[in-house]
């Protein structure tokens, strides 16, 4: 089988990945600009060139799990809703083999774009460069300008109004980038010797994302339980590098520098929130998650429309599985996780599947983008990955 035969395609796809990851040329209203024209040229595409898909049940019910589950979370209007469906539909249904030629061509091109933008972060927190003006998110009354106005470098952004100091790449926050640079090195396999994976691994590192940090180091615990090389060895050597990185953060300069700021002394105790790390809600989601555990109805469904327009109103936000608790109760986090349930049962290797679904759920725990294409992707094409029959593709 040939290398890339359907490029185009994945090209279009792995666009539909950096933009559900809020590359910054898509934010907001911009983003169905360009989800329109990649399902368009996709369909065409599909159809000139006769690119199977797979209709087959392990496939096919998935995927209408995920558009029904995300019409019901987004609720858009039908316009977008069916340009949402039919991406959701092709990247889901996409054959085997073209998966995985897809991947391969995702994770190349997500590894070079790295390179230019980590370039470019080294040069402004050190020398300094000149940006090519700034660039706004949003015009939401919602997002504080602080975080919507940024310096643009093309393959790189970052604030104006502060000093963010944490790498994010051409994405909006170093937390996205850390936690989907470790869910690709997971889905890929962790194969770190290969030269596409590090500068996908040197973007993890620099975002000084905890949750990028953490899920990193579960995503190689589960690949060496899946090939049977988890030894005790392997956990007390992981553990004496942690506790050795622990000594020199609070040791160098007393403590006062940007890797025990931003990883060690988030997870010093905290009475409230039982770490200091553990601050995914802000403002007043902080008391309606203490107090919606007396209503049954909250605990279900989750606070009206109404109760968030008024939370965001007043800068309460968060994201995580108390932030989806919040707005959609205990029936939307099944919602949001039938479709990777959905899809693991279908698979031979249970074992992989349930690794894959734990990764997710560790995900969700503290950044909830179930429908985000970025993480639908690293799933579908990483446990298709895992499969025996193409392992020899490429």
């Amino acid at each position: 089988m040939k290398k890339n035969k359907h490029t185009f395609l994945y090209f279009c796809i792995f666009m539909d990945f950096l933009l559900s990851m809020q590359l910054w040329i898509g934010w907001q209203n911009r983003i169905y600009i360009f989800y329109t024209i990649f399902v368009v040229l996709m369909t065409v595409y599909i159809v000139v060139k006769k690119v199977k898909l797979s209709f087959d049940k392990s496939n096919l019910i998935p995927a209408l799990v995920f558009v029904i589950a995300f019409g019901i979370y987004r609720q858009p209007s039908v316009l977008i809703f069916s340009i949402l469906s039919l991406t959701s539909l092709i990247i889901i249904l996409l054959n085997e083999e073209d998966r995985v030629c897809c991947w391969r061509f995702i994770y190349r091109g997500f590894s070079l774009l790295m390179i230019p933008s980590i370039i470019l972060f080294l040069l402004y927190i050190t020398v300094g460069i000149p940006s090519l003006g700034t660039i706004a998110f949003s015009d939401s009354a919602d997002l504080p300008q602080r975080y919507v106005l940024r310096y643009n470098y093309i393959f790189y952004n970052t604030t104006v109004l502060y000093d963010m100091g944490r790498f994010n790449g051409p994405f909006n926050e170093p937390g996205h980038l850390g936690m989907m640079g470790a869910f690709m090195l997971f889905a890929d396999g962790m194969n770190l010797k290969k030269k596409e994976s590090w500068p996908i691994l040197l973007s993890v590192v620099l975002s000084l994302s905890l949750a990028g940090y953490v899920l990193f180091l579960f995503g190689l615990l589960f690949t060496l339980y899946a090939k049977g090389k988890l030894k005790v060895s392997t956990i007390i050597g992981i553990g004496l590098f942690i506790f050795a990185g622990y000594l020199f953060a609070i040791n160098y300069n007393n403590g006062d520098n940007i890797i025990n700021e931003e990883i060690y002394s988030r997870f010093e105790r905290d009475e409230d929130k039982g770490i200091v790390g553990n601050n995914r809600i802000t403002g007043d989601m902080e008391y309606y998650f203490e107090t919606m555990w007396d209503n049954r109805d909250l605990i279900l469904h989750g606070v009206d429309c109404q109760t968030m327009e008024f939370l965001h109103s007043t800068g309460s936000s968060g994201t995580g599985i108390q932030a989806w608790l919040i707005e959609f109760g205990v029936l939307g986090v099944i919602q949001a996780f039938l479709f990777y349930i959905v899809f693991a049962l279908y698979q031979k290797n249970k074992k992989m599947a349930f690794l894959f679904l734990s990764f997710v759920i560790l995900m969700f725990l503290q950044r909830s983008y179930p429908y985000w294409y970025a993480w639908v992707i690293c799933y579908v094409y990483g446990l298709t990955l895992r499969k025996t029959s193409l392992k020899n593709i490429l």
